[in-house]
């Protein structure tokens, strides 16, 4: 997670004046309270400026009171000799937004971070979040809501819409071949009676055992289920578990 800090209105002036060089900074006696205070890597942006409007960022590092040790010239600004007065406030600038965004990553090995997965995702703050082209073990349900198909003379299943569907019958449908399916996918499919029962055939895409499409149950409100299995984009394997109750 980035290791940059805020604060609201923090604004001070430059007590002791000091040279490009330097890497420390005094500000007025009582105001170093006023910028955040850090811990371990944390770190802010200040912006110091004289009254021909002259700027220069730095980093700050670490606050001891109204002491702030600093890395001169960032974000593209040039080290330069500061006055007693001149003003030192914390603005946002374009780095900080970059770092607020991003997290702090490894400058010093020119990102090369970003070239590991793993660790760019750590440095991201994502490193909680399930990775889809690895194996993953989960400690809770991963659950899809069934889609209701609707329902018509050739009823259309769309596969990219879920794995597992309902269907509730009005009268001797077709079940029309799939779209989007890919393989690997399955799910089943739940078909459920009118109160006057009805026949469902399909169309030459679902394959079942022995090449012969199974018969519904043929009572009113019976249930239904047929499992599928998507082989290739021209065969789903199914089986039907009849009269479920």
């Amino acid at each position: 997670m980035p290791n940059i800090q805020f604060t609201n209105f923090a604004r001070s002036q430059v007590a002791v004046g000091f040279s490009a060089v330097a890497t420390t900074i005094s500000v007025t006696g009582g105001t170093g309270g006023r910028f955040p205070a850090l811990a371990g890597a944390q770190y802010f942006y200040l912006t110091l400026e004289n009254a021909l409007l002259q700027r220069e960022i730095v980093r700050v590092t670490a606050r001891s009171g109204d002491t702030l040790t600093v890395v001169r010239a960032q974000d593209n600004t040039t080290a330069q000799t500061w006055n007693a007065g001149d003003i030192v406030s914390l603005r946002l600038n374009a780095l900080a937004i970059a770092d607020s965004l991003f997290g702090t990553l490894a400058a010093s090995n020119n990102l090369s971070d970003l070239a590991n997965a793993a660790t760019a995702r750590i440095n991201l703050g994502l490193d909680s979040y399930a990775d889809l082209d690895v194996t993953q073990s989960f400690t809770r349900a991963q659950r899809g809501a069934p889609v209701a198909l609707t329902d018509a003379a050739t009823v259309a299943v769309d596969l990219a819409l879920a794995n597992n569907f309902t269907l509730t019958l009005a009268g001797n449908r077709t079940l029309g071949a799939p779209t989007n399916q890919v393989a690997g996918q399955g799910g089943v499919i739940v078909i459920t009676q009118s109160a006057t029962p009805y026949t469902l055939a399909y169309n030459t895409a679902w394959k079942f055992p022995g090449g012969t499409a199974p018969t519904l149950t043929t009572t009113a409100n019976a249930v239904d289920v047929l499992a599928y299995q998507v082989e290739s984009a021209t065969r789903i394997t199914c089986r039907m578990l009849n009269d479920v109750k």
